[in-house]
């Protein structure tokens, strides 16, 4: 769970790119839609008027799918006025035995949830670079979500952030089932996961497990709308959740802004409100008994069964599952009160306030622009999207667009355009509309350049916009979006789908929330018209201002200033002229037209290798299970050049994205029609990946390998520069998230080479056009390939694409195989060691403690055992840590697989207002040691039944194509080529008992058991507002610009043994011998 005003992670805007589209729920074959603009969703004129079940059920029109969508879907409302959407997966049925009924509501015993944080248990780790990728895949498992019309806009005034307050309390135990930690014992026990938030205006509740155990938590679940406990002695703890949620947001500079927006809101709207609740609104401002007491109130007055839709999927046939939703979900109360209703606003915000230019003062070293109106409410106007339409223009990036004159300029990096899909930005009082423009240091300079730029393409809009030729395509490339649509996950489908019922009539659940059914070219320029410089709200993000930000945000204390916009400037973009650069977006030469799908003689099970020389290898696998014209091809260019240096590796950075800088304007229509490309770095070399519709992938190849062959002629020293700038402040970012840097010391204290932003940051100053074009030229000297073709290609039409690329590059000669790149592995030191830093954030109070626990060269039967074991201790870990000791909001244990080398840590992010890192390291080493030492007293039962979920886990098919690729990829990626891996797996889980997982952990984490012991403390320590306000009045007039360096700031104890505190990272690495090479492989 996420605080505040999007509590989800899908804070995009509403087109910020193009891949909007992607696997979108529309459809091309069904346009008989329900009325525009519906308020009520499930009014009486959506209804069948079908009757059953003694009249104890209305059941809706059914949801209108894609034909890609076999499952089954019925919208049934019971008694209580609960509206339930029920999903069964149809073409993947299972019957349930009699034994599976044991876990049945009727022989419960215990079980319960708490509320979740984003923690979970990863369950391997490939240390890269860029981030660790999971060798498994998830289980198809049946879930459940339930969606509530209430958020954070009927918050009292008095208590602010009371709907999320009750979110956590919700989940604190029921009548029935007692027990606080019941219901996430028991879905973690069977390999499922439960999660809420809070939102503007709704809640929602989901979780996800075997269909097995699927009745069984649907009761506990629905226990929690019927008779929750809300406990008192829950109180204090619940809000500390909650605080260090808000200590987790504090320095997140989106959080920020949103908060400051919201201080411009009038007194009438509810944005006006502090959503995210802390110790201020729910402890210092009011006493414990009005809080408990408002909270029961709030909780009777608005978890009303009238006010929640629930969706439920799972491999079971609608009668079961109907069955199960009426048995379980009928009892929920139904309250006489009435729903809050927010309507629009003509004046949402003081326009006094909001029509100005805001300096805002940022955390992160950026530098934005961004161009903000308040529009009328879109969220009911579904049918027409004109919002949506215009978003996709202004934040096109192709010919004529606004981003290519300001980048031609050197003014701008990126942009971004539309509304954020959230209950801050888009409600039913308002829209926020917003353009966000990346600024070079030459575009800080021109500002109103960059701004008149903005207003005459705006007059281009008005001039053109309501472009019907325009519209269809971006209809078409939506209907075929939605026609051959990827299976979601069932967890994903069904919060979707809960929430989608707030909104839409029941035909429209589906595909209500993208497709464009009707052009409305009047709506259009009715948006238009409201986009004027006077109604306009400017707002320029920086880390480093000329003028002072004096003021502050009371919230999240946000520096910023303001003034007046000035009169020039609004004189001229009032008759601003329409720049002769500008026009709407080209005729798009990628949509897809052919959807044949290529036939198969055989399919085998894995990926098998069509290509064998030496400069490349392909493999290929064509698919038979997913049946959409889609398809991916992926190809690894293995060279020993990112691993050579520090230097190397920023040209390799650098490199790339300049290259993709110079194709983003002739790519972006591919991207727009649903294909994706990736150009990335790896650990061995460079990731060149597209995947979509087969029809044209052949032709975005040839230009990704074209852009290649030509980088140099369109290489340009300007961009360079703004690059450069742009590469230090992401550099010096990454070492501001605790989170970023703790990963990035616990790496550069064990791998060579790696290359962290500390040591990136330093290699910048030496890099110059001349060294990159050098680079580039040399880049395909000696090379080898390795490629991955899947979907719907032939082996000869995948081959034939590798070999353009390869025949367009021109690659020198082949990288012989003793030449691959290769990482070692350091072997840590006996015994335990401490790698402990300052934060580089002054503003951040939080902390990270990670404890890493080395085992050393393992083998996919060792793998499994730790899997396993963190797997069992995750919920209890979490339960002790975060619940009951409140260290932090985030509390995770992870399997750590480095190039061969096996381990496992144990992290806690905290603040340090309320616990020293030595605190949270000890109750970490208190935890896992006692779990280890009980561990042999687990129940048979218990273990067996953790067993068998692990399995189920590894046993499940992909949902889509791109799963399966990825899987694949990262076997060529990290050079092991072990296709069948999840049947190792599997074989090898299968044969695990107590004793083999009880040794094993305990030589790893027991400092008793074994004297090969090795285990490595990081932590990076947050600032307390002394030491924050002991750095402000420094008299430095340059410490908010880009540091010359960054220095790491080793800290230590006196107390502490000699030699346990590690205080320089560089040679500490140098000092430890290495693992051999290793793979993963036996």
């Amino acid at each position: 769970m996420l605080g505040g005003f999007c509590h989800r992670v899908r804070r995009t805007f509403g087109t910020i790119t193009a891949a909007m589209f992607k696997r979108q729920k529309l459809d091309a074959n069904n346009a008989n839609m329900a009325d525009k603009d519906a308020r009520s969703p499930d009014r009486k004129k959506s209804l069948s008027k079908k009757v059953s079940d003694g009249g104890k059920l209305e059941y809706f029109a059914t949801p209108i799918k894609a034909d890609s969508d076999k499952k089954e879907y019925q919208v049934i409302r019971l008694t209580n006025g609960l509206v339930a959407t029920i999903v069964s997966d149809t073409p993947n049925l299972i019957e349930l035995g009699a034994s599976d009924d044991e876990d049945s509501p009727q022989h419960s015993d215990h079980e319960h949830p708490s509320d979740k944080s984003e923690s979970s248990v990863e369950f391997s780790d490939s240390e890269a670079e860029d981030g660790p990728e999971d060798k498994g895949t998830k289980e198809k498992l049946a879930a459940c979500a339930l969606t509530v019309e209430v958020g954070s806009f009927s918050d009292p005034v008095d208590i602010q952030g009371l709907s999320h307050f009750l979110e956590h309390m919700v989940f604190l135990g029921s009548e029935k089932y007692p027990k606080e930690n019941e219901f996430d014992s028991y879905i973690r026990r069977f390999g499922g996961s439960d999660n809420a938030f809070t939102e503007c205006e709704y809640t929602t509740y989901h979780f996800e497990c075997p269909e097995k155990q699927l009745l069984k938590a649907m009761d506990i679940f629905s226990q929690f709308f019927i008779k929750p406990l809300l406990k008192w002695d829950a109180i204090n703890r619940e809000r500390e959740a909650i605080e260090s949620e808000f200590q987790e947001a504090f320095p997140r500079d989106s959080y920020r802004k949103d908060q400051l927006l919201c201080s411009w809101a009038t007194k009438d709207n509810p944005a006006r409100k502090f959503t995210w609740g802390n110790q201020y609104t729910l402890r210092d401002n009011v006493t414990d008994e009005h809080l408990y007491n408002t909270v029961k109130e709030y909780r009777e007055t608005h978890y009303s069964a009238d006010r929640m839709k629930l969706a439920v999927q799972g491999r079971l046939s609608l009668d079961v599952l109907r069955g199960w939703v009426v048995e379980c979900f009928s009892k929920v109360p139904k309250f006489p009160n009435k729903a809050d209703l927010f309507k629009p606003m003509a004046e949402p915000f003081d326009m006094e306030k909001f029509c100005r230019f805001y300096y805002v003062k940022s955390v992160k070293d950026l530098s934005e622009i961004e161009v903000r109106w308040v529009l009328p409410p879109v969220v009911r106007k579904y049918r027409t999207k004109s919002l949506k339409y215009l978003s996709f223009i202004i934040g096109h990036e192709g010919r004529g667009s606004l981003l290519s004159y300001l980048k031609k300029n050197v003014w701008a990096l990126g942009l971004r355009a539309g509304y954020a899909d959230d209950g801050l930005n888009c409600n039913d009082i308002y829209t926020i509309f917003t353009i966000a423009i990346t600024l070079t240091d030459e575009g800080r300079d021109r500002i109103q350049d960059v701004l008149d730029a903005t207003f005459s393409y705006l007059r281009m809009l008005r001039e053109k916009a309501p472009d019907k030729r325009l519209f269809d395509e971006v209809k078409s490339l939506a209907e075929v979006g939605f026609r051959f649509q990827e299976e979601p996950s069932a967890t994903d489908n069904v919060e979707d789908i809960s929430q989608c019922m707030l909104m839409f009539p029941p035909e429209d659940y589906l595909r209500g929330d993208a497709l464009y059914f009707e052009y409305d070219p009047d709506e259009i320029k009715n948006f238009l018209s409201k986009m004027t410089p006077s109604t306009v709200n400017i707002m320029y993000i920086s880390k480093n201002h000329e003028v002072p930000c004096d003021q502050e945000e009371f919230w999240f204390k946000t520096k910023y200033s303001s003034q007046p916009i000035p009169e020039q400037w609004m004189t001229t973009w009032k008759n601003i002229e329409m720049n002769p650069e500008f026009d709407l977006p080209e005729k798009n030469e990628f949509i897809t037209t052919d959807f044949t799908m290529v036939k198969h003689s055989k399919i085998p099970k894995y990926p098998s290798k069509i290509t064998n020389t030496d400069l490349v290898e392909i493999w290929y696998k064509g698919d038979e299970t997913f049946q959409l014209p889609i398809a991916a091809v992926d190809i690894l260019i293995v060279t020993p050049k990112l691993l050579q240096s520090a230097e190397t590796s920023v040209f390799t950075d650098m490199f790339l994205k300049l290259l993709q800088h110079q194709l983003i304007e002739e790519l972006y229509h591919a991207v727009a029609a649903d294909l994706e490309y990736t150009i990335t770095s790896k650990e061995i070399g460079i990731h060149v990946g597209v995947y979509g519709y087969n029809q044209h992938l052949n032709l975005l190849v040839e230009r990704i390998a074209e852009g290649f062959n030509h980088f140099n002629e369109k290489a340009e020293e300007s961009m360079l520069e703004a690059f450069k700038k742009l590469f230090a402040q992401g550099y010096y970012n990454n070492t501001l998230k605790s989170g970023s840097l703790a990963k990035e010391l616990r790496i550069s204290a064990y791998m060579a080479p790696f290359y962290s932003s500390s040591e990136k940051y330093r290699q910048l100053k030496s890099v110059t056009m001349a060294k990159i074009n050098e680079f580039a030229d040399r880049f395909f000297e000696e090379v080898h390939f390795q490629a991955l073709v899947q979907g719907n290609l032939s082996a000869e039409a995948g081959e034939r694409i590798v070999q353009k690329f390869m025949n367009i590059v021109k690659p020198r000669q082949p990288l012989l195989q003793e030449k691959f790149p290769l990482r070692r592995v350091k072997i840590l030191p006996k015994g335990e060691k401490c790698l402990r830093i300052q934060s580089f954030n002054r503003d951040d109070k939080n902390c990270v403690t990670t404890v890493y626990y080395q085992l050393g060269p393992g083998t996919i039967y060792e793998h499994t055992i730790l899997e396993l074991f963190v797997m069992i201790m995750e919920e209890p870990l979490f339960d002790k840590l975060r619940t009951q000791q409140q260290l932090g909001y985030d509390v995770s244990a992870t399997v750590r697989e480095t190039d061969g080398i096996l381990g496992m840590s144990v992290s806690v992010h905290s603040q340090i207002t309320k616990f020293t890192v030595d605190h949270v390291k000890d109750r970490i080493d208190e935890f896992v040691q006692g779990f280890v030492k009980s561990f042999p007293e687990m129940e048979d039962e218990d273990f067996q039944d953790q067993q068998s979920s692990l399995i189920n886990l590894k046993s499940s098919v992909d949902t889509y194509l791109k799963q399966e690729c990825r899987r694949n990829f990262e076997e060529i990626k990290s050079q092991e080529f072990v296709f069948d891996r999840l049947e190792k797996e599997i074989e090898n889980i299968s044969k695990l008992n107590k004793n083999a997982v009880s040794e094993l952990i305990t030589k790893l984490v027991s400092p008793d058991s074994s004297s090969e012991h090795k285990k490595l403390v990081v932590q990076v320590v947050g600032l307390n507002e002394q030491e924050s306000n002991k750095i402000d009045d420094e008299p430095d007039a340059n410490k908010h610009q880009l540091p010359d360096d960054i220095v790491y700031n080793f800290l230590s104890t006196a107390t502490a043994p000699e030699g346990y505190f590690v205080t320089d990272l560089d040679e500490w690495n140098k000092s430890l011998l290495e693992y051999p090479p290793h793979k993963l492989v036996k």
